[in-house]
């Protein structure tokens, strides 16, 4: 689409630039210079005011609905599979999701933060968020960690 949206600090305050949209000038706040703060500018999700909390939130929804949603598909899949392998699947999965998720946020405003576009911000979450996801996938697949966690559910602890 050509538009860039970017944050640049100017006499102490934030401010929301938008460049390149001006054949959508009906369905966006008019002009092209907003304070990082304004009201319509968090509520297009363009101000860092409440950024992480929006990331984070929308990640939280997804990795929780994903998970339970997968292992239920396994646990409906195969005979063997019990509850103690939904709960402990779903939770172990849960936490990776929020872990990763909580990662890619903190670089996604680490790199907002030095005035890059968001753009660049969003592919330095997405980039960060799969990159610790694989790793403590791996993590878990190499330590053991959800076998162990369905293990506890089965013995009752």
């Amino acid at each position: 689409m050509g538009v860039v949206a970017y944050v640049k600090p100017a006499n102490g305050q934030d401010y929301v630039i938008i460049k390149g949209y001006k054949k959508h000038l009906k369905t966006l706040v008019k002009g092209n210079r907003w304070r990082a703060n304004n009201p319509q500018v968090v509520q297009l999700g363009l101000g860092t005011k409440n950024m992480a909390r929006n990331m984070l939130k929308v990640g939280l929804v997804v990795d929780i609905t994903f998970a339970i949603a997968i292992n239920a598909v396994d646990v409906y899949v195969h005979d063997e599979k019990t509850m103690e392998d939904l709960v402990g699947r779903s939770g172990a999965d849960i936490v990776k999701g929020v872990v990763a998720t909580g990662a890619g946020t903190l670089a996604a405003i680490i790199v907002a933060t030095a005035g890059t576009p968001l753009l660049v911000s969003g592919l330095i979450f997405s980039g960060m968020s799969v990159g610790v996801g694989i790793a403590l996938d791996w993590a878990d697949n190499e330590f053991g960690v959800s076998d162990s966690l369905v293990d506890l559910l089965k013995k009752g602890m």
